[in-house]
Formats: structure tokens, C-alpha cells, sequence
């Protein structure tokens, strides 16, 4: 701590300034949330080193975490809904591709002064060779060769075709902690929980995307999920609407068409299908579904 002190490179507050804030804390009442303790109490043999930090000055991942939970736990001290700290970790959005760019940045900030000698500079860029599709995205990504919502959209398509649903939604739920304005990240995230069978946690989701941005697909999928509960009337109405957004889309097409079937709207229905043939003669699933409605229609 004395070295700190005397560090005559002053990126950081001497003791006295946290002496200051305890004083001026005590004589107000005011809450200290002593984050220098928490790091303390989790630092082999109580000095705080590269466990918690990236270099001399900024915390790593584990170290705003500790950070986050001691704040945490001071504001929320006796709330009834209260978030342990296992379960909070598990839920930090972050993905492969912000720790590897992570790396490569603070490799940038230590291959020169005052880490190295004046005068010397490591190039990291040139000498980075990425061996997965994950080090490619974030190597694009420190080279500036691509935006961060750009590197995740790309990541989400990687575990998309991967099957990898799980990964999916942590860079679904990321983009929209980082863009909660945009209706992309929310989409990602729905069509991700649909395909886990999460119908019924998709639906904020697609409501806020609706909320931002009126989208045929936001419909669909809203249409889909009331189906597959049997609400009728409000799926019969987002694939009405995603149909009026997208008259051209097939399988927006047959899914309102069916939709009317279950409905006992039986001509609603051949209407529909006679659209979507129009777009689509060879359609095997609406032609089997015409021909079943017609015989019936004339078996009554």
C-alpha cells in the first residue's frame, strides 16, 4: 500500500483519500461500501494481484464482480427478493469473443511504457494467429475490421449452426443488455427460447421487439406461440398481420391457413391457400391441405 502510495505514476488514489471518505462517511451516516476490503479478503495473503486485476489498475471479469456484489449486497440488504452471488454469476453476460478481445487489448496495453522499457513497443496484432472461429471474430473485431454488434450477430449465427442453443441466448441476452433499443437482439433471443421450447419466455421478448419495431416475423412467431396453446383469436390475429407485413412469405402463409382450419374457418382457409398457390403451385403441404378441405366440403 505505501508503494502504491509513492507509485510516481498516479493513475490511483492514495490511502488518504479513502481515510477521507470513511471520516466524511461517519460523520453523516452515509454507507461505505468498502470494495477495497472485499478484494483484500478474496487476495492470497491479503494483496490484492492479479486474481482480481488485469494490470495496476483495472479490475478483471472476477474482480467487477466482487465489485458488483459488495455494492449489491449493501443495496439490497434486507430486500425480500434477494439474488445470491452464485446464481448472479451464472447469469453475467459476457462470451467467449469479449474475453478473448479482452486478452488481446490488455496484451496491446502491456507490450509498451510503462509496462515495458521507453522506447519499446510489442506489436500484438501482427503476431495473434486465430485457431477457431471465435479467435477470428475477435480478432476482427481488436483489428477494428469490425463493429461489436457486427462480431455478435456473427457469433450468433456460428452457434445457430451449431445447434448450440444454449450460447445462442447468452449472445442474444448480451446484445440486448448492450442494445436494449434495437429490435435484433430481442428477435435473436426469441427465436432462440422458441427453439428450446420456451414459448412461453419468448413472448416479452417479441412484445418489446413489436414495442421498437413492427416486424412480419415478431408476428409470426407471437402467432405461433398462441397456436401452440390454442388461443386462436390471438394467433389468428399476428399471422393476419404478419401476413399483411409479408404477403409473399410461404410459411407465413400455410401457418395462417391451418391456423383457420383449427378455427372451423374452412373457407378463410381455402382463400389462404389459394393465395399461397398462386405464389407456390407445386406447394405439397397447402395442395394435400386444399384437396382434404374441398372432399370434405363435399362430403357434407
Amino acid at each position: 500500500m505505501r508503494a502504491k502510495d509513492l507509485d510516481q505514476l498516479r493513475f490511483r488514489a492514495p490511502e488518504e483519500v479513502n481515510r477521507i471518505v470513511r471520516e466524511e462517511a461517519m460523520n453523516s451516516g452515509a454507507t461505505v461500501v468498502d470494495v477495497q476490503r472485499a478484494f483484500v479478503e478474496r487476495s492470497p495473503d491479503g494483496i490484492i494481484g492479479s486474481q482480481l486485476m488485469l494490470e495496476h489498475l483495472h479490475p478483471n471479469l472476477e474482480g467487477y464482480f466482487v465489485m458488483a456484489d459488495v455494492f449489491y449486497n449493501a443495496l439490497a440488504e434486507g430486500a425480500e427478493a434477494f439474488v445470491h452471488r452464485s446464481a448472479a454469476k451464472r447469469e453475467v453476460l459476457y462470451t467467449v469473443v469479449d474475453s478473448l478481445f479482452g486478452e488481446y487489448r490488455l496484451q496491446q496495453l502491456m507490450g509498451s511504457w510503462p509496462f515495458q522499457a521507453p522506447g519499446v513497443t510489442l506489436s500484438v496484432a501482427d503476431t495473434i494467429t486465430a485457431r477457431s472461429h471465435a479467435e477470428v471474430l475477435a480478432l476482427r473485431l481488436f483489428r477494428g475490421d469490425a463493429s461489436w454488434f457486427e462480431t455478435m450477430i456473427a457469433l450468433y449465427e456460428l452457434y445457430v449452426r451449431e445447434q448450440n442453443d444454449h450460447s445462442a441466448l447468452r449472445v442474444a441476452l448480451a446484445m440486448v443488455q448492450q442494445f436494449p433499443y434495437i429490435a435484433t437482439p430481442y428477435m435473436a433471443a426469441a427465436r432462440t427460447m422458441v427453439s428450446q421450447r420456451r414459448l412461453n419466455d419468448a413472448v416479452p421478448y417479441l412484445e418489446v421487439a413489436l414495442g421498437i419495431e413492427e416486424l412480419a416475423d415478431a408476428h409470426y412467431l407471437l402467432g405461433n406461440v398462441h397456436l401452440a396453446h390454442q388461443r386462436l383469436e390471438p394467433a389468428l390475429r399476428h399471422l393476419l398481420r404478419a401476413v399483411e407485413l409479408d404477403s409473399s412469405d410461404e410459411v407465413t402463409l400455410f401457418q395462417l391457413a391451418q391456423a383457420y382450419v383449427l378455427a372451423r374457418r374452412e373457407v378463410d382457409a381455402l382463400s389462404v391457400l389459394g393465395r399461397l398457390l398462386e405464389l407456390s403451385p407445386d406447394h405439397h403441404n397447402a395442395i394435400t391441405l386444399r384437396r382434404y378441405l374441398l372432399e370434405s366440403a363435399s362430403a357434407e
